[in-house]
């Protein structure tokens, strides 16, 4: 069993650099591109279901790929990005010195800091990697659609990684990691796939 772990498609917030967490934005005609590549690139990858953040977002890029590859769609709330609590919504532009220091804080990847009313990264991280772990490999392989900063600090803790490394791992809108669940767990097969994103033939 293989699971396609997707982050969904760019945002108008995303354009904007306003932070999203549980709050949502539309998708840009860039994000449909996005993954309308995407779902080329996974058109051969033997997928049989695909399992979605129940966030409007990955909603809309969940609905791309299932349709393209006539597989069932399902929602999982556990798989939502990280609640980045009252940053949410706010350019990073305007954020106040107190709130950008909290924001950096908040982005380095350090797992126990949780911004204020919001979620440490440990409990997102947790949450997620819980969801992945559950599904069965009698599902066949999976494309999970989830969020850019909650599956960039999954691989990072695949990896064994820590806090020093978390940037690296970050994934461009429409891009994936490729996740393989032998016995003994979860484990990091290719990261922040991304090549389908910039073929001329696919723009």
């Amino acid at each position: 069993m293989k699971i396609y772990l997707v982050r969904h498609g760019e945002t108008v917030w995303n354009v904007e650099n306003r932070i999203q967490g549980h709050l949502d934005s539309p998708v840009t005609e860039v994000g449909i591109r996005q993954i309308s590549a995407l779902c080329q690139d996974l058109a051969d990858k033997s997928i049989t279901s695909i399992i979605a953040s129940p966030l409007g977002r990955s909603v809309a890029a969940a609905g791309q790929i299932a349709s393209h590859l006539d597989c069932p769609l399902h929602f999982n709330p556990a798989l939502v990005e990280r609640h980045f609590g009252d940053l949410e919504g706010k350019r990073i532009s305007e954020l106040t010195e107190k709130e950008r220091a909290q924001a950096e804080a908040m982005l380095s990847g350090s797992l126990a800091i949780g911004p204020q009313n919001g979620e440490a990264l440990q409990d997102a991280t947790q949450r997620v990697l819980g969801a992945l772990s559950g599904f069965s490999a009698r599902q066949g392989n999976v494309c999970v659609v989830s969020h850019g900063h909650v599956i960039q600090s999954v691989i990072n803790t695949l990896v064994g990684n820590n806090a020093d490394h978390f940037e690296r791992y970050a994934h461009l809108n429409g891009a994936y990691s490729i996740l393989t669940c032998p016995e003994k767990g979860l484990t990091v097969e290719k990261w922040g796939i991304s090549t389908h994103l910039f073929s001329r033939s696919r723009q």
